[in-house]
């Protein structure tokens, strides 16, 4: 029978971390330790909710384990019933296994096209009706021989509706092990489900296959078809909404050949299923040689070539180990009329009994898997290959009929030794295969890639298949379940194409990499970046599109050329452009286009700090650069100055150092061990006495804590406790080094701690983690070490730009002069000697002046609904908007990638358009979209930058 490749572990191997020596991520260790699988299904639920993770054990127990199974094995016994001959029996097998090729283009498909509101749900719905009338129409229909084709497409729709589900399921699992950081047990967990759900299946064939036949099973299969067409219109798989279609175009466009590596894969799928129905022996061998070359040669164009080369490697051995399963299965089920003395299986035994073997024997196949851990890829593909054959020799045993003459019953022989031996073999052949597929893959595209590659492998064995049939027909082999039969040259057949064959293949073992399987390290340099995102609702990660929703996306066609003598070439709408880099540039091992460098490229090659500016200012600090926004906003806000990165370091290192003397000041400030014991008294009212001191710090540290606790509660990070202990340090620290007198808690303000939340986030997400060397530039310039420090160096310089007086309480005296400019008086403002404050000076002069000047029929409109100006002027000029959106918005938005610019540029600098791309993104209702447009629109015209606004009004 096929065998369909799945992805799911290969997939997760690459996402899923470990975070102890043994390898077992946390979940599995605590399960192990209480001994109880209630501890590991409670950090199951903690992860992925419940509702979700009853949705996956419907899919992967009773869709995948059972309802795959139940299906697969009844086309034996259906064709059969039909009475279709053996290698009729497996050309049809063929075309129904064609949906577990189109994996790759259904992913992709789903990622760039939706149907309806969401990516996923659409095409589960529209699988399960197409799966539904498949196995309805076969449980109900009684076809002939001369309807095989039908029959065979009928089984394609119900393998297409569990392709669908399998492979946007473990989309969905992955993308939130990604987000969630949760370790391998939702891997064990749908293998385990995957395994119940087999053995569930295995029940149910043994009880009625014999006495019922095949239709009551097939039709057994439909209300698990309604049921999950049930839950998934429920929403059990919850999606975020689709983006526009115009940012799902752009989608598409940032990696167009790997979206045509799927389409062409999906295209030549169908062209050898039509081959195998229609075109005749030379046609359907002329259609499998011809497309898989051309996807072999297009698959070097488009993935990296060490991918390539191990992918073609891949191929080769699924073709390889020429597909006999319907020979072999018709000489052991054969009546005496086929096979006079032949075992004579019934289906209960052959189908079911041997499945649960089979099951137990995968499980062998993968423990003694682990034990080949330390070995390299060539060893592990050497050995698993040789195991392979010697599994084919069980074949060989029994039809040869040697078993009788040892005294070895059929029955026994052939459950004990090909059952387990064949099922041991196929899974220590998958093991290797999918570790060093996620050794390799590319990071941001694991979905897809793996979902394309799975793809190779299972067609891979459809090709063995057609030309094991092929082999088959010359060498006269006929079969029927009743007979006449001619098995005369099966030996011959068994021993060329599942002994020669394979070994034959070992031939091309320099395709696979010298590496060790558990050498992640030597992997680190070969892997690429991102090429296409996948699952769709995350953003961008190529730097080409700016503004999705723009008519027409900044920096299309931007590129950049990694040379092998280390230069960095800008490719702009065809023209070459050379950026200078630094010459210790890595060299990498060929010239490669790309659609953005990542964090450890860009410090190889370094192009600047003025570079780094200009892609924030542009919104391209997304994807794999997103780190580098870190640097961007420290450069922005002043933290650092000059376009050389080399000198950047010694600038940090001065705020660091004054950072950790303020924490070692407030040490010894509240060390009361090292003060005269006289002072040292509680109820002492002495200035100098630590206790007074004490008492004020814990105060100010209670008022911050109470509104970190609420800051960005749907953000998990810095819902944590040592998050929340960084913001209320930083802010601390702030307020003392600005107010060091005991009156120190007058410098905080409710409002900061939204503002020290999101440059916090941007720092801890542009943490360095690249190698272990503290010297290099990387961990010089944003090492974790650092990011405490140097979000507090970036508070500082933001709270100076300007921001500051924003904050202060009203006083009687007139305020001194504002760091960003004076404000023109305004004819209706109140007199400025009268007591006020910057903020409710600046609100007013921005509705007065500005509003007025900009639209009259607003202001008119505002004034006459009593709309004071800081009512909604407040917020955006104390938080620069982060309120607006959330958290999440602003480090990946691209309207937000240059955020410290407004308070650090001119009007001109471009946040008006940055602003109105967001806006449009938020979508507000129509009452409120037209006229906070034009209010933010004079909010940046001049709150940014007044003294510019004045020049330029005079």
């Amino acid at each position: 029978m096929d065998v369909v490749p799945s992805s799911d572990g290969a997939n997760n191997l690459a996402n899923a971390p470990s975070s102890n020596g043994n390898g077992d991520s946390p979940a599995i260790s605590e399960a192990k330790e209480s001994g109880s699988m209630q501890s590991f299904l409670q950090t199951l639920r903690r992860t992925f909710g419940s509702r979700f993770l009853c949705y996956l054990v419907l899919n992967y127990m009773f869709l995948k384990g059972m309802v795959f199974t139940m299906l697969q094995t009844s086309m034996l016994p259906y064709f059969q019933k039909m009475g279709v001959k053996g290698v009729e029996f497996q050309l049809a097998s063929v075309v129904a296994m064609i949906p577990w090729s189109m994996k790759g283009f259904i992913g992709v498909l789903s990622d760039i096209v939706p149907i309806g509101r969401f990516h996923k749900r659409g095409y589960l719905l529209l699988s399960a009706m197409l799966g539904g009338f498949g196995v309805c129409v076969l449980g109900l229909w009684r076809p002939g021989e001369g309807h095989l084709w039908t029959a065979a497409a009928l089984f394609g729709c119900a393998f297409t509706f569990l392709a669908t589900f399998d492979l946007l399921c473990e989309g969905k699992y992955s993308e939130m092990m990604r987000e969630e950081k949760a370790g391998s047990e939702v891997l064990t967990f749908v293998w385990t489900m995957c395994q119940w759900g087999s053995l569930l299946a295995a029940a149910v064939l043994y009880f009625v296959i014999d006495s019922e036949g095949p239709r009551p099973v097939i039709l057994g299969c439909l209300p698990f078809a309604f049921v999950a067409f049930w839950r998934t219109w429920m929403g059990d798989l919850h999606e975020e909404p689709a983006r526009s279609w115009k940012s799902l175009r752009a989608k598409a466009y940032s990696e167009p050949e790997l979206f045509l590596l799927a389409l062409l894969m999906a295209c030549g799928s169908l062209v050898v299923a039509l081959a195998t129905a229609f075109w005749g022996r030379q046609g359907r061998l002329l259609a499998a040689v011809s497309v898989s070359v051309l996807l072999v040669v297009f698959s070097f164009r488009t993935l990296p070539r060490v991918l390539a080369r191990s992918n073609l490697y891949m191929f080769i051995i699924s073709i390889s180990y020429l597909d006999l399963s319907g020979p072999l299965s018709y000489w052991y089920t054969g009546t005496d009329g086929c096979v006079p003395s032949g075992p004579h299986f019934s289906y209960s035994y052959f189908l079911a009994v041997s499945n649960v073997v089979g099951s137990a024997g995968s499980m062998l196949g993968a423990v003694l898997f682990q034990s080949m851990q330390s070995w390299s890829f060539r060893s592990a593909f050497r050995v698993t290959t040789f195991v392979q054959i010697s599994a084919s020799l069980f074949d060989l045993f029994i039809i040869t009929r040697m078993n009788l003459t040892l005294g070895i019953p059929d029955a026994f022989a052939y459950l004990f030794g090909d059952a387990a031996c064949q099922s041991i073999a196929a899974q220590m052949i998958i093991m290797p295969q999918a570790l060093l597929t996620a050794r390799l893959c590319p990071r941001g595209a694991e979905a897809t890639v793996f979902a394309i590659l799975a793809g190779f492998q299972n067609f891979g064995s459809n090709i063995g298949s057609i030309l094991g049939a092929q082999l088959a027909e010359t060498y006269g082999i006929q079969c029927s379940r009743l007979g006449p039969c001619n098995f005369e040259s099966l030996i011959n057949l068994i021993i060329l194409c599942h002994i020669l064959a394979p070994m034959a293949c070992l031939s091309f073992l320099f395709l696979v990499p010298t590496a060790k399987m558990n050498d992640e390290k030597a992997f680190a340099t070969d892997s690429p970046p991102p090429s296409f995102a996948s699952p769709s609702p995350s953003p961008l990660n190529s730097p080409r599109v700016s503004d999705p929703d723009s008519p027409e996306p900044e920096g299309d066609g931007e590129y950049f050329l990694l040379q092998d003598d280390g230069m960095v070439v800008r490719q702009l709408s065809g023209c070459l452009q050379t950026a200078p880099s630094n010459s210790r540039g890595t060299t990498l091992p060929r010239s490669e286009l790309r659609k953005s460098l990542t964090q450890e490229e860009w410090f190889d090659y370094r192009p600047g700090g003025r570079w780094l500016v200009e892609q924030a200012d542009k919104g391209r600090l997304v994807g794999e650069l997103l780190p580098l926004r870190r640097l961007a906003w420290i450069r922005m806000l002043g933290v650092v100055t000059g376009d050389s990165l080399e000198r950047w370091p010694e600038e940090l290192d001065v705020h660091r150092k004054q950072y950790n003397q303020l924490l070692e000041d407030f040490r010894k400030e509240t060390d009361v061990k090292a003060v005269d014991p006289k002072l040292c008294n509680p109820l002492s009212r002495n200035a100098d006495n630590p206790y007074l001191k004490i008492q004020v710090n814990e105060e100010l540290l209670k008022e911050i804590w109470k509104d970190v606790e609420r800051t960005f509660p749907e953000c998990e990070f810095l819902s944590s406790a040592e998050s929340r202990k960084v913001l209320q340090r930083i802010l601390f620290h702030w307020c003392r080094s600005k107010n060091p007198s005991l009156t120190a808690s007058d410098s905080y303000r409710q409002g900061m701690n939204e503002l020290a939340a999101v440059l916090y986030s941007v720092t801890k997400q542009g943490e360095y983690s690249r190698g272990s060397d503290p010297e290099a530039l990387g961990a010089r310039l944003c090492g974790s070490q650092h990011n405490e420090a140097d979000a507090f160096a970036c508070f500082v310089h933001l709270m100076n730009k300007g921001i500051r007086p924003m904050f202060l309480a009203p006083s009687n005296s007139r305020p001194n002069r504002s760091p960003i400019g004076d404000l023109p008086r305004s004819r209706m403002a109140a007199d400025p000697g009268a007591p006020g404050s910057a903020i409710l000076a600046r609100c007013q002069y921005i509705f007065e002046q500005v509003v007025r000047a900009v639209d009259s029929e607003l202001f008119d409109h505002l004034k006459r609904m009593d709309i004071e100006a800081q009512v909604f002027l407040l917020r955006w000029i104390r938080l620069l908007f982060c309120r607006e959106f959330e958290l999440k918005e602003i480090p990946t938005s691209s309207g937000m990638g240059s955020w410290p610019a407004p308070v650090s540029r001119c009007p001109r600098c471009g946040i008006l358009a940055k602003i109105r791309s967001l806006q449009r993104r938020r979508r507000p209702p129509a009452s409120f979209h037209s006229w906070t447009l034009q209010l933010q629109r004079c909010f940046c015209a001049c709150a940014v930058n007044s003294s510019e606004w004045t020049r330029r009004s005079a």
